[in-house]
C-alpha cells in the first residue's frame, strides 16, 4: 500500500480543483514557494438521465441548465467532503506535526550554517525593523527568512561562501510547510509560554492528535449528507418526490442512483444491499461518543 502524502499547504491548495474557494490564490500561500494557480472551474457531469426521472427532460434549456448546475454543486461538494475527511483525520494531523518537527530541526541547522559564515542576524533584523511587529513572529518570520535567502542568492554566488551555504539556502527557500490553519494552531500554543521553542509546540500538538486517533476506518458522513441534499433537491423540483408516511417515492431511489453513477461517486449497491442504501436516506443515528462527533467539523483553509 503506498504511503499517504503528508498534509501540507500545497495539498490544501490542490482542493481548488473542485471549484470551491476564492477565485484568486490565498494570500498566505504567497510565501510558501510557488503561488498556486487560481481556482479551477468544477468538473461538469451529465445528469440528463436523472432529470428525465424527475420528469424535467422536456423543460427549457435555461431551466435544465439551472438544474444541472445545482446537481453539479451537490456532487462536487460531496467529492470535496470525501477528500477532506480522508486527509484531515487526527492521525494525518499528527503525522503532519511529526514532519514539522523534522522540518524545524533542518531549518535550525541551515540557519546555524549561514550564521557561521555570514552576518545573517544583522540582515534579518534590519529587514524586520521595516515591518510591523506582528509580522516578527512565526510563521510570518519564516516567510521573511525565505524571502531574505532568495534575495541573497546572487550576492552569495559572487563570494567564496556560496559553496558552503548553498544547501542551507536551498532548505530555507524550498522547505515544505504545514497548512495555514495548523501553523496558526502551533503559533498560538507557542505564544502562551514566553521563550518556548517552536519544536516543542509541534511535539505537543503531535502527541495531542495521536491521542485522538483511533484504529480502523473513520466514520464518513459525506455520502449520507449528499443523498439528503439530493432528496431535498428532488422534492423541491417535483412534488411527487416528497416522502410519504414512512415510504419513499418509487422513483426516488432510481434518481439517486442515476446522479451518483453519473458523477462516479462510490456508494453501496442497491441491488446487493438495499437496506444499507436506504439507511443512508434516513436520519443519522449517532453511534460515536459526543467527544468524537464530527457534525461541527470545519475543514482547513
Amino acid at each position: 500500500m503506498p504511503r499517504r502524502e503528508t498534509l501540507t499547504q500545497s495539498r490544501i491548495d490542490a482542493r481548488r480543483k473542485f471549484g470551491f474557494g476564492p477565485s484568486e490564490a490565498p494570500s498566505h500561500s504567497a510565501g510558501h514557494g510557488n503561488r498556486p494557480p487560481p481556482r479551477q472551474p468544477p468538473p461538469r457531469y451529465n445528469f440528463d438521465g436523472a432529470l428525465e426521472i424527475l420528469g424535467k427532460a422536456g423543460a427549457s434549456e435555461s431551466v435544465k441548465r439551472v438544474y444541472q448546475q445545482k446537481l453539479n454543486e451537490i456532487v462536487c461538494a460531496c467529492k470535496l467532503s470525501i477528500h477532506v475527511e480522508d486527509e484531515e483525520t487526527p492521525a494525518c494531523k499528527a503525522e503532519a506535526f511529526q514532519r514539522a518537527v523534522l522540518w524545524e530541526r533542518r531549518r535550525q541547522r541551515a540557519l546555524a550554517c549561514i550564521r557561521s559564515l555570514w552576518p545573517w542576524d544583522e540582515l534579518l533584523n534590519e529587514l524586520l525593523d521595516t515591518l510591523p511587529a506582528d509580522l516578527h513572529a512565526w510563521p510570518y518570520r519564516e516567510n521573511i527568512e525565505r524571502a531574505l535567502a532568495q534575495s541573497l542568492v546572487e550576492h552569495l554566488k559572487e563570494t567564496g561562501v556560496w559553496p558552503k551555504v548553498e544547501e542551507a539556502v536551498r532548505i530555507l527557500r524550498n522547505r515544505d510547510c504545514l497548512p495555514a490553519a495548523l501553523e496558526q494552531e502551533a503559533a498560538r500554543l507557542q505564544s502562551k509560554t514566553e521563550g518556548r521553542s517552536l519544536e516543542s509546540a509541534f511535539i505537543e500538538l503531535r502527541d495531542r492528535y495521536r491521542g485522538k486517533s483511533r484504529p480502523g476506518l473513520n466514520e464518513s458522513r459525506a455520502l449520507r449528507n449528499t443523498i439528503h441534499a439530493l432528496q431535498a433537491f428532488a422534492s423541491g423540483v417535483n412534488e411527487k418526490f416528497h416522502w410519504g408516511e414512512r415510504r419513499s417515492p418509487p422513483e426516488l431511489i432510481p434518481f439517486l442512483l442515476a446522479v451518483l453513477d453519473a458523477a462516479k461517486i462510490k456508494h453501496p449497491s442497491y441491488e446487493a444491499s438495499p437496506d444499507r442504501f436506504r439507511s443512508l436516506m434516513l436520519g443519522h443515528r449517532e453511534r460515536l461518543p459526543k467527544a468524537l462527533a464530527t457534525s461541527d467539523f470545519v475543514p482547513l483553509e
